[in-house]
């Protein structure tokens, strides 16, 4: 059986074994990105360098920090760039010293100079505001592909959390907004939960706090189905450093209940955006509070308005403001924890 190291060059089988990246996504990485890009055998047999399994394993941890695949390799392809032109200069500046002992342009006088040893990635703040003008471009003409496209196109702009924040979550308040005023069909908002919604969903599974972080649940009322401000809040609150569970749209006020005394929660989160029956939400209300036992409970969503008489004398937190606003006010209620 043919070995699967070779003169200190790993096949792509010993690779995945010390990286923990499958095989197939090696190749993926190779044929999009040029990164790593292996020796061939005569047989064509991929082998890979001690220094490009290390690039694999740094590369594999910041995709799970939240760093798409393409943004990565850029980061790891600048590193390499400025490691290189560091080395020349040093190399230079050594060659320079020892036929010049007296002549002080060593590393540092080229660096104080103003030649930049350094490359830092910049943000093409610009590209956002398209990508944000053609995802809602595509809702509006009612476009599912171009809308998986500009979705797809915007996945590969960076972090979770950048792609998020200057992508993602302006969106979803232009469509809520939109919705709210009646420029946006049912069947559009729909279209915009499915594939924007999905996107969202996935990007969260990349920011996860882990297991030791504190945990918040997040449901939306009975006869609520719009999902898009849920996936939003739970942005917010994985930045506030929670653990996030999504419940789902629908969900009654015996299934809260169950799911906290099987969770444990340390706060709960529910969304009133536009339910069904804003009368069966008011009627509702007492036993969504009793289901969360005492457990800090934030409330949002545009259809707070309309039961927020029976919310302002509850010990809960409506949220209304600015999110460094809403922040402070949910921290001090869970600063004081379960109240029997």
């Amino acid at each position: 059986m043919e070995s699967l190291v070779t003169d200190s060059l790993y096949r792509i089988q010993a690779v995945s074994k010390l990286t923990g990246v499958p095989p197939a996504t090696l190749r993926a990485w190779e044929r999009r990105y040029g990164f790593p890009s292996p020796e061939r055998t005569e047989s064509s047999y991929r082998l890979y360098s001690n220094t490009q399994v290390r690039l694999i394993k740094q590369l594999k941890a910041l995709c799970q920090q939240g760093l798409a695949p393409s943004e990565a390799v850029k980061l790891l392809k600048n590193d390499k760039t400025r490691d290189e032109h560091r080395s020349s200069l040093e190399q230079a500046a050594s060659v320079t010293n020892h036929k010049h002992p007296h002549n002080k342009s060593n590393l540092s006088t080229v660096q104080s100079s103003g030649v930049s040893t350094t490359s830092v990635p910049t943000i093409d703040y610009e590209q956002f505001t398209d990508l944000r003008n053609n995802l809602m471009g595509a809702i509006h003409r009612f476009d599912p592909i171009l809308l998986e496209h500009y979705t797809r196109s915007a996945l590969l702009q960076g972090s979770a959390k950048l792609i998020f924040d200057h992508i993602f979550a302006p969106v979803l308040i232009q469509i809520g907004q939109e919705w709210h005023d009646g420029i946006l069909s049912i069947a559009q908002e729909h279209l915009a939960t499915e594939v924007i919604g999905n996107a969202i969903r996935d990007l969260l599974r990349f920011v996860q706090p882990d297991r030791s972080a504190k945990q918040i649940l997040l449901a939306c009322v009975s006869g609520e189905l719009h999902l898009l401000p849920l996936y939003g809040s739970a942005f917010h609150f994985i930045q506030w450093g929670y653990r996030v569970t999504v419940l789902g749209v629908n969900t009654p006020p015996e299934a809260l209940k169950q799911s906290v005394l099987r969770l444990k929660p340390d706060a709960i989160g529910l969304s009133i955006t536009c339910p069904k029956s804003f009368e069966g939400t008011r009627e509702q209300l007492p036993k969504y509070i009793q289901a969360c036992k005492g457990i800090p409970l934030i409330v949002g969503g545009y259809g707070v308005a309309q039961v927020s008489d029976l919310l302002e004398n509850q010990d809960l937190i409506i949220a209304y403001g600015s999110p460094q606003d809403v922040k402070a006010l949910f921290e001090a209620r869970v600063a004081r924890g379960t109240v029997s």
